[in-house]
Parts: C-alpha cells; structure tokens; sequence
C-alpha cells in the first residue's frame, strides 16, 4: 500500500496504532494550516442573535483533510470487517447539527421553535461520536484475512505492497491438508503427493454489523 492509497482509497486495513497515529497527524496539520492562514483569512462576524463568527483560516484545512479522513476511517472499519459505509450513520447526526447551527445562524428568531430537537439531536451526535472513537480507536481488528484483506503490516507502507485478499474465498483461512499413507504402488504416492488442498472454515463470533471472518 502506497502512501497515496493510504490516505485517498477507501480499500485495505489498518489497526489501531496506525489509525491513532494517523488522525493525530491530521489534526496537527490542520491547526498548523489553520495557523498560517489565519492572517490571510480574519474571522467573519456574521451577527445574529448570538453573534456568530466564522473563520475561514479553520474550515480550508478540515475540508481538505475531510476524504483522507474518511479513507483512513473505512480502513479502520475493514479491519473489524465492517463495511466502509457505517461512516455515514456516524456522520449522519453531525451533518444535521450542522444544518440545525446553519438555520440559527440565518434565521435565529424562527428557529427558536427547534430548541428542544436541536438539544436531542446534539445528545444523539454526542453518543455518535464517542462510538465512533471507540470502534475506530479502541476495538481489536481481526487477527487474520478477512473481506478486505490480510491484517496491516508496517511493511506493507514500506514496501508499497497491496496484501489483500482475493475475493471470494479468501475470506476463510485456507489449510492445506496432505494425505500421507504407506501406499505400495509409486503411482498411489504420486497421486497423494498432488492430492488437492482441502479448506477448512471455523468461524468466530461476530460483533453487531460485522461479518463473520475466519479463525484458526
């Protein structure tokens, strides 16, 4: 996995460290950028009831970051064998206080009336939040192959090697079992010795919207 695809392909895994390792760097980048182009950007007064600001100089550096942080984050998920796609449930309360925060900021006196959702709905992104750290940050990956791939090696960022797994049944750990026996004829042991593998699937327990993936 290249350096590109680690940050910009929503394909492949990465554990825990990394993923820590990783958003940590984004956000010091992102209050570095912020830094920087604070002189170029002055916060904007946009009045209102509560007399909102907004500054430029910290939105240009989340919005570029925003895809690379998805990336990482679907790796993430793939390595609990989860699909990409749980980060939009997480995403979802978030984007609605958003456009709740947009709809005080432009209308404060209409939106009076919206209090009560708009306090429920940031309890709700709330909890969304502290899950989403705790599944990307906190829950053990699969110790082995799974849908997206074998498990993440430091190496594979080294040597910029794609370790994933075929489909289909590369999702199951494969064991090849060779027959022996004492067989009298030479043409009985040549055919052993090139008998075909044979799989073994064991599954494993499964947490709430994973797949069941293969243990030994």
């Amino acid at each position: 996995m290249t350096v590109l695809k680690l940050f910009f392909s929503m394909q492949g895994r990465i554990n825990r460290a990394t993923w820590w390792l990783l958003t940590m760097s984004i956000v010091i980048l992102n209050a570095i950028l912020a830094k920087i182009l604070s002189p170029f950007f002055p916060p904007i007064h946009l009045g209102g009831l509560y007399g909102h600001t907004v500054s430029y100089a910290d939105t240009i550096p989340s919005v570029v970051t925003f895809y690379p942080v998805l990336a990482i984050g679907a790796k993430r998920l793939h390595d609990r064998n989860k699909s990409g796609w749980w980060l939009a449930l997480y995403a979802a309360p978030a984007a609605l206080l958003i456009l709740a925060a947009a709809l005080f900021v432009a209308a404060p006196h209409s939106a009076a009336d919206f209090v009560g959702p708009v306090i429920v709905l940031f309890f709700v992104t709330l909890l969304m939040i502290v899950w989403n750290f705790v599944e990307l940050g906190f829950l053990k990956g699969d110790a082995n192959a799974n849908d997206h791939g074998h498990p993440w090696k430091m190496s594979d960022l080294l040597d910029g090697n794609d370790d994933v797994a075929p489909s289909g049944a590369a999702a199951w750990n494969e064991t090849t079992l060779t027959a022996t026996s004492a067989l009298s004829t030479p043409a009985a042991k040549q055919n052993a010795a090139v008998a075909a593998p044979v799989r073994v699937r064991v599954g494993k327990p499964q947490g709430f919207g994973r797949r069941p993936v293969p243990s030994r």
